[in-house]
């Protein structure tokens, strides 16, 4: 029996194409094996949720089921994101910013993307972290747009993980334009990449948000502050931003 059940394992990872998450059994225990340099939170059989920090494993007890499905996604649900801390503009110091689409925008900031923030950027313009963290994704080969092909297709991102396990998203940048890796600590303000146009994009322009995860298996994204040249903001849509000093 347990041969049949670490081959069904097998299979299982075999198809999903990750080898970053894993299991084994161990008696009447499942053991979740989280290979990644981040927290995430997993379904399995499409029924339980459970939590596994980064480089660690989860132990399930009573788990006597023959067969096993999963998903997960990066985030550690009881994150609770520190809603008193300011955050840094992307964009170059100096160089006033059009903020093309903001919180609740009609192009695209729905439903997990609510909070997301558009800045209307030259291809090629520096990009700087909003918050100092460990940089936990990386993808810096997608080379085209697919606007005009009226599909989703992945651009070039950066992801990184902050001290309250809430992750800031930094997308559509410029081909081979990250110049951070992935497992990197970085500042507030540090330069990590250039802006592009790679991905669903409607041209160059930097999208990002702060997002964390739920418990129901979904992300929402973050309403977050910003240290501006006139003091601290809410950024909003179709207004001009300079980074302060």
């Amino acid at each position: 029996m347990k041969i049949l059940f670490l081959f069904l394992l097998f299979i299982s990872q075999l198809l999903s194409n990750d080898k970053t998450v894993y299991f084994e059994k161990m008696g009447n225990h499942l053991i979740i094996n989280n290979d990644n340099i981040f927290d995430i939170t997993i379904k399995i059989n499409n029924d339980k949720v459970y939590r596994v920090k980064e480089k660690s494993m989860y132990i399930v007890e009573n788990f006597n089921e023959k067969k096993i499905s999963y998903k997960w996604i990066i985030g550690d649900y009881y994150a609770i994101h520190d809603d008193n801390y300011i955050y840094n503009l992307p964009i170059p110091k100096n160089e006033p910013t059009l903020l093309t689409q903001g919180y609740n925008g009609k192009l695209s900031h729905k439903g997990k993307s609510q909070y997301a923030l558009d800045f209307g950027l030259k291809e090629g313009t520096p990009i700087y972290s909003i918050r100092e963290g460990k940089v936990v994704k990386v993808v810096n080969k997608i080379k085209k747009n697919c606007f005009k092909e009226k599909k989703s297709c992945p651009s070039n991102n950066i992801i990184i993980k902050h001290e309250d396990n809430t992750y800031s998203k930094y997308s559509h940048l410029k081909y081979k334009g990250i110049i951070v890796k992935e497992g990197d600590t970085i500042k507030k303000n540090q330069h990590i990449g250039f802006s592009g146009n790679t991905g669903y994009s409607s041209g160059p322009h930097l999208h990002m948000l702060v997002f964390k995860t739920k418990k129901e298996f979904t992300r929402e994204s973050i309403p977050i502050k910003f240290k501006t040249q006139k003091g601290i903001e809410h950024l909003k849509e179709q207004k001009i931003y300079i980074k302060s000093d």
